[in-house]
């Protein structure tokens, strides 16, 4: 994939924020917005992701509602739980919204998430936290398909981080090639069609950490264009591997893509979680690329086409990620 700044911006001018109105009678999450209902093309979990770019958090400290700018993805029966909470407070407000009541089959930018007022006197300063937990049924039933978290200033409104549990493959027919991203805003720019809509879904997902509080190993991302026109992406959880592509010229450091955990001495994977397996391409079509899955027909597949997996001789597990 290319270096998706320039078009990720572009991205986020079409879908500017709308100014949240407030007030006691002001709607929560995605209810009373007028939508053209649009299925999605590719039958895919529903999701509510939380964007980095947001334009409307700034001054929020008082309390009153505002909107949050995201992207949703959801059939008819999806339903979300949203909590708000901030550090040494504690959550603050939390609601359910019926999404695929109110506005699905959707899928495409939702710049106008209502979050609800919830009193205020927060100190200078104070980052909240938004966390919306997408359901695959109504009335948050059935399983829960995505989790998206924002944090931000309640002052400057400065987004501290947004995150998904879910980390979506994408694939370009064009060039062959596997593209794999947790991060909300490279989602909903690819599944809006940027790049010309050359990255399509695969269909294959899987889920994935968004921090080390459960002892999970932060995955370091890469990016080269040495291969251009092809640009070709890079993830380990592995330290050796990790600060030796740091010290590479021919390697950009990205950051952080996600976290997982290790496989144990034996190459397997604890109890609640499942194998994530790495598949290298050996370098065909001229520049290499990896597929990352959790499926062991995928990556027998794969193998029987010549690609090279890459993890434990015994399991074949390079890392485990949440079941």
């Amino acid at each position: 994939m290319y270096n998706a700044g320039a078009a990720f911006k572009a991205f986020v001018v079409a879908i500017t924020l709308s100014m949240a109105t407030g007030g006691l009678a002001q709607p929560a999450g995605s209810q009373g917005v007028l939508v053209a209902r649009t299925a999605s093309a590719t039958v895919q979990p529903s999701a509510i992701l939380l964007l980095q770019q947001q334009s409307t958090l700034a001054g929020t400290c008082d309390g009153s509602a505002f909107d949050v700018n995201t992207f949703i993805s959801v059939d008819a029966n999806a339903s979300a739980d949203v909590n708000v909470t901030v550090p040494g407070v504690g959550q603050v407000e939390e609601f359910t919204d019926q999404t695929g009541v109110n506005i699905g089959p959707f899928s495409g930018a939702f710049p106008h998430f209502h979050i609800r007022a919830f009193g205020g006197g927060l100190p200078p300063n104070s980052a909240i936290t938004i966390a919306i937990s997408t359901y695959a049924g109504s009335n948050l039933t059935g399983a829960v398909t995505n989790v998206s978290s924002l944090s931000f200033d309640c002052t400057t409104g400065v987004v501290l981080s947004a995150t998904s549990n879910v980390a979506v493959e994408y694939y370009y027919a064009g060039w062959d090639n596997y593209f794999v991203t947790a991060a909300p805003d490279e989602i909903a720019a690819l599944d809006s069609g940027a790049f010309g809509g050359v990255w399509t879904r695969t269909g294959q997902t899987f889920k994935v950490w968004t921090d080390a509080s459960s002892g999970a190993k932060a995955t370091c991302r890469f990016l080269t264009t040495v291969y251009a026109p092809k640009s070709v992406h890079f993830y380990t959880p592995y330290r050796v591997e990790c600060a030796q592509l740091q010290i590479d010229p021919t390697w950009q450091y990205e950051g952080i893509a996600f976290y997982v955990a290790l496989p144990d001495n034996n190459g397997l994977c604890a109890a609640g979680t499942v194998p994530l397996y790495r598949i290298y391409n050996n370098a065909m079509g001229g520049a290499p690329n990896h597929r990352y899955t959790t499926s062991l027909d995928t990556l027998d597949q794969m193998v029987a086409a010549g690609w090279i997996f890459e993890g434990n001789g015994n399991t074949k597990a390079f890392a485990c990620v949440p079941q």
